[in-house]
């Protein structure tokens, strides 16, 4: 670690620091005998932030019936946890909206600070992690080391961000060039702010979170970490092997189909367009999943390919071929909520579709899962977009499919997904 880059950090006149008022919210909440009215009356004394966090908690995001006038009714409906994360997004957010570099990409920065905490929260509830303000706070504050790297090293760290194929190369291509990552010096800032460990620890490990000892801050490290990868799917450029990795961390670690996590990641992105707006963070509204997932297809169906081709040809020799003529079972689906099985009559295949019988109607557009039974009895599922459907006569439909990817999920259950409460940042308001 260089020690000279540390020393220049902290010696740096232009560290940000945070408001006074945020500093004494941060102090007020950290105790178990937290009075909800003190920290109600340190937020009234500065006008621009409650207004700010009034706005926010009588917005669509939250879905409140009744108007709330008053940071005390606020803090009563939120709680202070989620009060906290409020005070600390906005302050943070207000501090350094005005920076600016020739070379560090600070839309980019802020576009994935949003996305990975609306995922931080979303994930930490979905996932029964608890502590979901807490994912939500450190997937804001924990890249902020790039604005400090920025401010320190100057034009230098934009052109040293530009070598890194994508955020998880980040941290290789810094240590190498500076000899410090930015998550080392989103600790410095942690530290300079006095941040409580279950934060300032998460910030500092996010893409090492393993290298922790079990317990609470290597857990948050890990959702952290997971949130990241997420945001990398709305903002790279390329995002199919943030797609597949997210992914098969949810079918590996978390025991959700591909169908379910895409539902996840759905309702991330309903989410975020949601709360940008409160953070004056400007998103595209036509990047939803759906559509990126749409544009990404063809290569994640390549990448699918490719790890099937993989497989020995006497492996292939005993996958269970699915015949013509014969009737199969499908799963129509839409945004992630899987309908129950459907039979079908198969009437034949192709390498990108097949042609089908079936006693619905099923519209242009719609989706469906076929399995296909595979090697040690692990079926591959394959996800199909209906592209014709015409009257066969006597209550049947031809319908013509193409393939819009391989999901390779190990167990697609045919029960409807789980349904995706909407996560703000309390569970009140979920």
């Amino acid at each position: 670690m260089s020690q000279d880059l540390i020393s220049r950090i902290r010696d740096c006149p232009s560290l940000p620091s945070l408001p006074a008022v945020a500093i004494e919210v941060v102090r007020l909440t950290s105790s178990d005998t937290a009075d909800i009215n003190e920290v109600a009356r340190a937020i009234s004394s500065d006008p621009a932030l409650s207004g700010k966090v009034l706005r926010t908690v009588n917005s669509s995001f939250y879905g409140h019936s009744q108007r709330i006038t008053s940071i005390r009714h606020a803090a009563g409906y939120l709680g202070l946890e989620a009060l906290r994360t409020l005070v600390l997004g906005f302050s943070i957010a207000r501090n350094l909206a005005d920076r600016k570099s020739k070379a560090f990409r600070y839309v980019d920065y802020w576009k994935r600070s949003i996305y990975a905490a609306t995922a931080g929260g979303i994930l930490a509830q979905k996932l029964h992690r608890g502590q979901h303000e807490i994912c939500f706070l450190v997937g804001m504050l924990m890249d902020l080391g790039m604005l400090v790297l920025d401010d320190v090293v100057g034009d230098e760290y934009g052109a040293i961000c530009s070598q890194a194929a994508n955020h998880s190369e980040l941290g290789d291509v810094e240590l190498r060039t500076l000899g410090l990552t930015h998550a080392q010096a989103s600790q410095i800032l942690a530290e300079h702010w006095n941040l409580p460990s279950l934060l300032s620890v998460p910030m500092a490990y996010h893409h090492q979170p393993e290298t922790l000892e079990e317990g609470v801050e290597r857990t948050m490290a890990e959702m952290a970490s997971f949130a990241g990868r997420c945001a990398d799917i709305f903002v790279d450029a390329n995002p199919a092997m943030s797609i597949a990795q997210v992914r098969r961390f949810c079918v590996k670690r978390h025991a959700l189909s591909e169908i379910e996590s895409d539902a996840v990641l759905c309702n991330i992105g309903r989410r975020t367009l949601e709360l940008a707006p409160l953070f004056e963070v400007r998103l595209d509204d036509a990047a939803s999943y759906e559509s990126i997932l749409k544009k990404a297809n063809d290569a994640l169906l390549g990448m699918t390919l490719a790890a099937l081709a993989e497989e020995s040809p006497s492996d292939r020799r005993r996958a269970t071929r699915i015949k013509r003529e014969n009737t199969v079972s499908i799963m129509p689906c839409s945004a992630g909520i899987i309908d129950p099985p459907l039979a079908v009559r198969l009437r034949d295949v192709s390498a990108r579709g097949m042609g089908l019988s079936c006693a619905k109607k099923m519209p242009r557009g719609r989706q469906f899962i076929i399995q296909l039974p595979q090697k040690n009895s692990k079926p591959v599922s394959l996800l199909y977009t209906v592209v014709r459907c015409e009257s066969a006569g006597k209550g049947q439909w031809s319908i013509g499919a193409e393939l819009a990817c391989l999901l390779n999920t190990e167990q697609v259950t045919g029960k409807q997904a789980p349904a995706q409460n909407p996560p703000g940042l309390n569970s009140a308001a979920a």
